[in-house]
C-alpha cells in the first residue's frame, strides 16, 4: 500500500520524498559516499525517478542548500514578528533564533557536508554562495530598518554573514566537545550581541 501510495503521489510529494531522502543519506554517509542509488533506495522510488528531478547529486546538494538558506532565514526574521508593524526588533530576539541551530546535530553535520562538497567542486560552490549571499542581502534588508541597531543595510549584511560565520563554528565545537556547551553558548551570546549592536 505504502509503495503503491509513493508511485501514485504527486510531483512535488516524490521531489519532498527525494530531497529528504538524500539529505538522511549526506548526513549518516556523507556527500562524498553518497549515490544516486543509495538516495532512492532511501526514498523508496527508481534512480530513473531521481534523474527526472535532479539532474545529479550536485543538484540534490543544491537544491538543499537552498532550502537550508530559505530555512535559516525564515529561523532569523520570525522573532522579528513585528516587521512592517514598525516597531524594533532586540538583537537579543535575533541572538536567541541563532544560538538555537548552534544545537541541532544533524544541521551541524549537514554543514559540514555542505562546506566539505562545496570546497571541493567549484560550480556547487559558486551555486552555494550566490544562494547564501542572497539570502544574508535578503535578511538584512528586512531587519535593518527594525533592529535596534544604527547601520543600514550593506553594513547588517556583512555582520550576519560574520556571525553566521562564528555560529558555524560554534556549532561544529559543540558537537565535536558538548562539555563545553555552556561556555560556548555564553561567549556566542556576548559576541553575538556585539556584533549586531553599533558599539564595534
Amino acid at each position: 500500500m505504502e509503495l503503491e501510495a509513493r508511485r501514485t503521489a504527486p510531483p512535488e510529494v516524490r521531489k519532498r520524498q527525494i530531497l529528504d531522502a538524500a539529505r538522511g543519506c549526506f548526513i549518516r554517509a556523507g556527500f562524498a559516499s553518497t549515490k544516486v542509488s543509495d538516495v532512492a533506495q532511501a526514498a523508496g522510488v527508481s534512480v530513473g525517478l531521481v534523474y527526472r528531478y535532479f539532474s545529479d547529486k550536485a543538484a540534490l546538494m543544491t537544491a538543499i542548500v537552498a532550502e537550508e538558506a530559505h530555512h535559516q532565514f525564515n529561523e532569523l526574521v520570525n522573532p522579528a514578528q513585528c516587521l512592517g508593524t514598525g516597531e524594533h526588533v532586540t538583537t537579543d530576539e535575533l541572538v536567541g533564533a541563532l544560538q538555537r541551530a548552534l544545537h541541532d546535530r544533524n544541521r551541524v553535520l549537514l554543514m559540514l557536508e555542505v562546506t566539505t562538497a562545496i570546497m571541493r567542486d567549484e560550480d556547487l560552490r559558486r551555486t552555494a554562495v550566490t544562494i547564501q549571499l542572497d539570502q544574508a542581502n535578503a535578511l538584512a534588508q528586512r531587519l535593518a530598518p527594525v533592529l535596534d541597531g544604527e547601520f543600514g543595510v550593506e553594513e547588517l549584511g556583512v555582520r550576519l554573514q560574520v556571525l553566521a560565520g562564528l555560529a558555524a563554528g560554534l556549532a561544529i565545537q559543540i558537537a565535536v566537545a558538548p562539555d563545553t556547551e555552556a561556555d560556548v553558548t555564553r561567549l556566542f551570546q556576548q559576541n553575538a550581541s556585539s556584533i549586531l549592536s553599533d558599539r564595534m
